[in-house]
């Protein structure tokens, strides 16, 4: 995405948070002291009376490098390697021609069950509230492109195990090689609730309490650049976009917890495989291949997701 200079934004993407939520937002977050315009500008929804949207320039890029700007990003996950069979790899981050590109690739297996590889970007920076948004391209294998945000560290209201968890907003998930176009053609937009609880005198993960919607783009959406977006607008609100259009919004009622959305969290531009592929692929006729063969994996035309830019807003009172 080309970088116009010029002392003027022509749109801005945010941080939301209304009259009770501002007070919650980080004090790090760097905003941009020049304000930008974009060839391609970002289209945010309409502001709350009295505030107005504000450019997040540590959680913003538009790609326009020959390197990865490790002053915003890691070229890793550092709490997760992958989910089998597909390990995120560094040497498949790249950033080029005005894009971050996530790419697969055949990896020697090892002792772990990672027989692939995927590649994953995570932001140092994080936010509470906030509209994200990011205009990307989807591979077109059997390995899944996202863009998502998910909470650093557990978040702890008490001493208790079952009064930790973790949160995760998935603004796209879709499988641009896949042979349904469930999964081709759909943006599949998640909230998901981690919590904890005590099994047999430990603490662990308790299923995800999670809430989404479904949005059938009516095109493969490896064939060409998509804008997906998410306006994270309070604890219990997440509204989700494509191409500006509004495609759903999820009402986040969690009977455990009253305002579950309320935690900093950080973006994440993935690469990855699912389990429950293996599953899927028997619902298919004529195809026995949950992953991307050795070939595709390698394949320069098909094995890349293509992220042209990604913008984050906050709102800020006028």
């Amino acid at each position: 995405m080309k970088f116009i200079p010029t002392p003027k934004y022509t749109f801005l993407l945010s941080t939301l948070c209304l009259t009770g939520c501002l007070s919650n937002s980080p004090s790090h977050i760097v905003n941009s002291n020049v304000e930008p315009t974009f060839e391609i500008p970002s289209q945010l929804p309409e502001a709350p009376k009295g505030y107005k949207w504000e450019y997040v320039d540590n959680m913003s890029d538009e790609f326009n490098g020959s390197s990865l700007d490790t002053s915003k990003w890691l070229d890793y996950i550092p709490t997760w390697k992958g989910r089998p069979p597909a390990k995120f790899l560094k040497d498949n981050v790249s950033v080029s021609d005005g894009n971050l590109k996530l790419k697969t690739s055949t990896y020697s297996a090892d002792n772990e069950g990672f027989t692939m590889g995927g590649a994953a970007v995570s932001g140092k920076h994080g936010a509470v509230y906030g509209y994200y948004e990011a205009r990307l391209k989807t591979s077109k294998t059997k390995m899944s492109t996202t863009f998502w945000l998910h909470s650093d560290d557990h978040d702890s209201v008490g001493p208790a195990c079952n009064e930790s968890h973790s949160i995760e907003i998935d603004i796209l998930e879709a499988i641009g090689g896949w042979p349904q176009k469930v999964w081709t053609d759909v943006m599949h937009s998640n909230t998901h609730y981690k919590g904890r609880e005590l099994v047999d005198g430990k603490c662990k993960g308790a299923d995800y309490f999670s809430q989404g919607v479904k949005h059938d783009t009516g095109t493969n959406l490896s064939d060409g650049y998509h804008t997906y977006a998410a306006w994270w607008v309070t604890p219990n609100k997440v509204k989700f976009y494509f191409d500006n259009q509004l495609t759903g919004t999820v009402e986040l009622d969690n009977p455990v917890d009253k305002a579950p959305f309320n935690s900093e969290m950080s973006l994440r531009m993935v690469v990855e495989t699912y389990y429950w592929q293996q599953k899927l692929i028997k619902q298919v006729e004529g195809d026995d291949e949950p992953y991307p063969t050795d070939i595709e994996l390698d394949d320069a035309s098909i094995n890349t997701a293509y992220y042209d830019y990604v913008r984050s807003y906050k709102l800020v009172k006028q």
